[in-house]
């Protein structure tokens, strides 16, 4: 087997298999994202990483990106999982991830040496979403990691949802400033408050 770039975004390298070469991981994720969306709803759900009890969220539109703050138990995640919906409604791809899953998928693939293609994966969806930002235990690395993502998708003029017990002020105590200063340069932010049972 020979190394040659992949055929459809033309620069990462690949492997010939029978004389075709097979796409790269971050193309073959595009397609896999643009199948989800093409999907059933609820399996495009559950294939965008949507938690089983929030399938069924009703549709949250949104305008750029929206950073959702308050306490536990205030319909922040049911908001962003209705903002997945939004977008695969629309044929768009969509990704839902709680931080500290995000962390340790990314800590995970350095083993194989594709954590490239993780942050890559997750920089280049339609839609991420960033569940509980905030529950990880903060490192050096993590808020590199969190940076990177989160800086490549404001590069990119792609948008994302953000759910916080905190606000970004005390968020910045815990993730410093760059991953707090981007955030509050690209988000819309919206405070909820805990629901009445």
């Amino acid at each position: 087997t020979s190394q040659v770039l992949c055929p459809i975004c033309k620069k990462n390298p690949v492997i010939i298999f029978e004389g075709v070469p097979i796409i790269c991981n971050t193309c073959q994720e595009v397609q896999n994202a643009e199948n989800r969306a093409r999907l059933g709803s609820a399996k495009a759900m559950a294939l965008a990483n949507v938690p089983l009890k929030y399938r069924s969220s009703a549709v949250f539109q949104f305008e750029g990106s929206v950073y959702l703050h308050g306490p536990s138990q205030s319909g922040k995640t049911t908001m962003a999982c209705g903002a997945v919906r939004w977008f695969l409604e629309r044929g768009k791809s969509a990704l839902f991830i709680s931080v500290p899953k995000l962390l340790k998928e990314i800590r995970d693939s350095y083993q194989n040496k594709d954590e490239g293609d993780v942050v890559r994966k997750y920089s280049e969806a339609d839609l991420l979403v960033l569940d509980d930002l905030g529950a990880e235990k903060c490192s050096e690395w993590t808020v590199q990691e969190l940076y990177i993502i989160i800086d490549n998708r404001w590069s990119q003029g792609l948008p994302l949802v953000v759910t916080s017990n905190y606000t970004l002020d005390e968020l910045e105590e815990l993730v410093g400033t760059r991953v707090a200063a981007r955030l509050r340069a690209l988000c819309e932010v919206v405070e909820t408050e805990r629901r009445e049972e």
